[in-house]
């Protein structure tokens, strides 16, 4: 099979031209492996339960956090309410005005600092996956004596079924050995 890749640089990233409407990677005739692995991991979210657990976690706690601040706030906003209506001067309730929503602002600053501190650790727990993930990806290349591992969202052809294709593969590793990432606040 003649197979002709060209790999321009563009950037920071690789763009691989393909011209060849067979196959973008086919097994190397005389050495018999695969010249790279592809791994699909658009759909990570969903196949790996670790991950999908913390989503579901991290959406959780962010509903809380909004919650809380929602019912600390609405008395304060309907006190704010009841001065605006009141018929008093604005001279005579700015006092109080200025206070409420200074109470609404410090409880505003607090939820958000709760939630950057969720999304922090949602990051690291994710990374944590990152790092297995590129882990077992490295194994799959030297098991298979490949020279590369690509991500398929990077590429712009190849067949679903080629041999090169370890996504399944690194999915069941990867949730045999990830059974839960931990959201470390």
């Amino acid at each position: 099979m003649n197979l002709t890749l060209k790999i321009a640089q563009a950037g920071a990233s690789l763009l691989l031209l393909v011209q060849s409407s067979s196959a973008l990677l086919a097994q190397t005739p005389n050495v018999g492996k695969e010249q790279a692995l592809i791994v699909d991991s658009r759909d990570a979210y969903e196949r790996v339960a670790a991950l999908k657990a913390l989503f579901v976690e991290v959406d959780l706690k962010i509903r809380a956090v909004r919650g809380r601040f929602e019912s600390a706030a609405l008395p304060l906003q309907q006190s704010l309410e009841a001065l605006k209506n009141s018929g008093q001067k604005p001279e005579d309730t700015r006092k109080q005005k200025a206070q409420l929503l200074i109470k609404l602002a410090d409880l505003q600053k607090a939820a958000s600092i709760e939630q950057q501190k969720i999304g922090r650790a949602n990051e690291l727990a994710v990374a944590e996956f990152d790092a297995l993930m590129l882990k077992v990806a490295l194994e799959l290349q030297t098991e298979r004596g490949a020279k590369a591992v690509l991500q398929a969202q990077d590429l712009l052809y190849y067949r679903a079924d080629c041999p090169c294709n370890v996504t399944e593969e690194i999915y069941k590793r990867i949730n045999a050995r990830l059974p839960k990432l931990v959201l470390k606040l």
